[in-house]
């Protein structure tokens, strides 16, 4: 069949139309049966491109919104991003953004569903060898199953996570001195080791590990590490009782965190302020840091941290003998832990209330709590997480506490042979 010219112009503007509908691989073979000369493949790499430019830019934005803890911004961001990764293929990408969403659902104590992500994004950094991606993804999981009181979870995949982070850690050392990459990751290690050795309750050994890892981050100009180094001095001097020595690191770190932006970090060393004033008995003064931490965290919509933070009011009005007080700051605490799924957090928030009911002399109305937070240390005692928030107070005094308590309810109301053998039969 012979074609006029001009049918033959309005037929390729035709096609080149609908081009934009049809899948690219078709289209192109439409346009070469009429005999289209367009330059398809470096349009389509030119897109692809621009495409994962954008995914880019959008996901640098999330970056410095989360960075910011403006969790909703971010959120948004990376799924619009995880969105466009998809569409080129692009599987880092890809496993960037799921690793980022389970981020900010972790930071707004949303655990399944940050678990949920996670496990998308390990799938993907383990098909693709992409070994330093999976140890982020298996290291962030740990935190999430200790959170969901999941240990067995936590302990399973803590094995090949240092595994990674050992092979990673001695690559790392075999970087080329100076270079700001891999002083970064041997810093960031060191610090790991600091961190694993106050796990061991070996202070002074941790103490020595933060100072090479402080060291170095300051070298480099980082002062995010710098920070977490600081705050890490800080909770290894409060755990051997030296308390002024652990607020001037808390002091340093918080400022650092003010200047950078840290939204996460600031309401942390806040935090840890308080408690170091709570243990030098200085109570209005931790007080006054709780309640600073509680703004922030409520602000960025970090509900582990005001969970935290209401606890740590409760208990601080408590040593005041403002009982009432007390107990609305743990009976808040324990409504978040609650609804976030927190079973440690809930536990302590259970002893805590039945502390401030029996202090305020209702022992009757203490006892119920006491027995529920028995009942879920009983249910995760065997498993317990050996990371603990609280640096001033070990995990052995927190489980403890609610029996000994209930047995002084029981002495109270003339029950002590009740409280005995309750307490036995639940050991």
């Amino acid at each position: 069949m012979h074609l006029t010219r001009d049918l033959q112009m309005m037929l390729k503007k035709a096609l080149q139309i609908l081009l934009i509908a049809l899948p690219v691989t078709f289209a192109e073979l439409w346009l070469l049966d009429f005999g289209v000369r367009l330059p398809t493949v470096e349009v389509v790499a030119q897109t692809v491109d621009e495409r994962k430019l954008e995914a880019d830019r959008l996901f640098e934005e999330g970056q410095k919104q989360f960075s910011n803890s403006q969790f909703e911004e971010a959120l948004q961001l990376w799924q619009q991003a995880l969105v466009i990764y998809r569409e080129i293929g692009y599987r880092q990408g890809v496993a960037r953004s799921l690793n980022n969403l389970a981020n900010v659902y972790d930071s707004v104590a949303e655990y399944e569903r940050a678990t949920n992500f996670r496990e998308q994004s390990l799938a993907i950094r383990r098909e693709i060898e992409e070994r330093q991606g999976e140890k982020v993804s298996l290291g962030s999981m740990e935190l999430t199953h200790e959170r969901l009181a999941e240990y067995e979870g936590a302990i399973n995949l803590y094995k090949p996570s240092l595994s990674i982070k050992v092979d990673l850690y001695e690559s790392s050392l075999a970087l080329a001195s100076g270079e700001i990459i891999g002083l970064h990751v041997e810093a960031s290690y060191i610090n790991y080791m600091g961190n694993t050795s106050a796990s061991l309750a070996e202070y002074k050994q941790a103490i020595l590990f933060y100072e090479q890892s402080l060291a170095i981050f300051r070298d480099i100009g980082n002062r995010q590490g710098e920070a977490n180094s600081l705050d890490s001095f800080g909770i290894a001097y409060g755990s051997l009782a030296e308390y002024e020595k652990a607020i001037g690191f808390f002091e340093q770190s918080l400022a650092i965190s003010r200047d950078i932006g840290d939204r996460q970090g600031e309401p942390n060393s806040l935090r840890s302020l308080g408690l170091a004033y709570r243990s030098l008995a200085e109570y209005e003064q931790a007080i006054e840091f709780f309640e600073k931490s509680l703004a922030i965290y409520r602000e960025i919509g970090h509900r582990w941290g005001e969970a935290n933070s209401l606890g740590n009011l409760g208990v601080a009005y408590g040593n005041l003998a403002e009982h009432k007080q007390a107990i609305e700051f743990h009976q808040q605490s324990l409504a978040i832990s609650r609804d976030i799924g927190d079973r440690q957090g809930e536990a302590f928030a259970l002893a805590n209330l039945g502390v401030a009911l029996k202090n305020s002399g209702q022992f009757t109305e203490a006892e119920p709590y006491l027995y529920d937070s028995i009942k879920i240390y009983e249910e995760i005692r065997a498993k317990i997480s050996l990371h603990n928030d609280d640096w001033r107070v070990s995990i052995f005094e927190k489980q403890t506490h609610p029996y000994i308590t209930l047995q002084q309810v029981f002495i109270a109301r003339n029950k002590p042979q009740k409280s005995l053998l309750q307490r036995f039969a639940l050991l």
